[in-house]
């Protein structure tokens, strides 16, 4: 790969013109007070500072460099304008809301672990700061999003390099795995902080919580994500037989534990976006750090062990990586939408993290993101 880091951000390059995506990243760039951002960081830290041309795009946030004249280097992120025409409404809590969970989660981590996250330096979460978005000034981690190397490197479908690479890529994320289930709570729900204290309380995708039982989480999670569903899925989808799936999950629950009990008062930290799309690593796939707090939370047991499912793909694909740097990486390349949606790690683009796995899997089955992954789950 020919740039590792801050040098291999592709801006808005990599999103159709024509899209929304692209139409949101370019006005908001242009739209933010960049010389506010500077005196900004340059007061938290005493020093002049400078700020890169190019920025890295996710769902909800764009980053850009900071580099002050000591070499030391942070990161602005900055949270974009909300965009349901693409995202749907999946997240019930505020951007600004979201974003003070995940400052609370990154401080509790660093405190608590040996995660590599980014420390924390400052931030504002108004919407209407002299800045213009809610920001945060956090380190710099030298790393590329391991899934973004694994395609440049044209890596088999849930492979990391070489074997030897592959084997020490899993090892980590395993370890670090662990130790995210090492921090144990007495509640269900997401990480909020106050002064020195933090607390368990309201969980960021349902906007409701702390709970004191799997079962009433279960419940708020199902009648929050049906009624996304009701609210993004096209009507032909909202009449298919899988629609009713989830309603009956809260009476498979009671089948499976009929008294709710589960080891209650004492529930593990998860990461719900434990994958290859928010890791960094650096050339040879080392885990260098981690990205995107939003989907970690204290759960039960059964939500912290299938976090590992996000971790990459156990197909029996070809375990090759072909090393090819002249290979430009962009979208585009054959490649089938059930290869992709393995990858990801998640069932279709409107729950996806990654920008770039969303156009590409858009570019593959079209705007009806709903009913292309129902046909390759097979439902349809």
């Amino acid at each position: 790969m020919g740039h590792i880091g801050s040098d291999a951000w592709l801006e808005a390059n990599e999103i159709d013109e024509e899209s929304d995506l692209h139409t949101r990243a370019t006005a908001f760039v242009a739209a933010i007070k960049w010389d506010k951002l500077l005196t900004l960081a340059s007061a938290i830290r005493g020093m002049d500072c400078e700020l890169s041309d190019k920025y890295s795009l996710g769902h909800y946030n764009l980053v850009k460099r900071l580099t002050f004249v000591d070499g030391v280097s942070w990161i602005v992120r900055l949270r974009l304008p909300q965009l349901p025409s693409v995202f749907g409404t999946r997240e019930a809590m505020s951007g600004t809301d979201c974003m003070s969970i995940e400052v609370a989660t990154m401080n509790h981590i660093r405190l608590n672990t040996n995660i590599p996250v980014p420390e924390v330096f400052g931030h504002d979460l108004s919407v209407d700061n002299a800045v213009g978005a809610p920001y945060i000034f956090m380190s710099y981690i030298h790393g590329t999003v391991a899934a973004d190397l694994q395609q440049a490197k044209e890596c088999g479908t849930g492979v990391f390099g070489t074997p030897e690479q592959d084997r020490r890529f899993w090892t980590q994320m395993a370890e670090y795995h662990v130790q995210f289930a090492s921090l144990t709570f007495d509640k269900i729900g997401s990480i909020h902080q106050d002064g020195d204290n933090f607390t368990i309380g309201a969980e960021m995708e349902t906007g409701e919580g702390p709970w004191d039982t799997p079962e009433q989480y279960y419940e708020a999670l199902v009648r929050h994500q049906m009624q996304v569903a009701n609210t993004d899925a096209p009507p032909d989808v909202r009449e298919a037989v899988s629609f009713s799936f989830p309603s009956k999950f809260m009476e498979l629950m009671k089948l499976v534990q009929p008294d709710g009990a589960q080891n209650i008062g004492s529930y593990s930290l998860a990461n719900r976006d434990f994958g290859a799309h928010n890791v960094l690593v650096d050339d040879e796939f080392n885990v260098v750090g981690f990205i995107d707090f939003d989907g970690v939370m204290a759960a039960p047991s059964a939500v912290v062990c299938s976090a590992s499912g996000a971790h990459g793909s156990l197909s029996s694909s070809p375990r090759v990586c072909r090393d090819q740097e002249t290979r430009s990486g962009v979208p585009g390349r054959s490649c089938s939408p059930a290869s992709q949606i393995r990858r990801a790690g998640q069932s279709c683009s409107c729950s996806a993290r990654s920008h770039h796995w969303q156009e590409r899997h858009q570019r593959s089955c079209g705007p009806d993101h709903f009913r292309c992954c129902e046909r390759y789950a097979g439902l349809e």
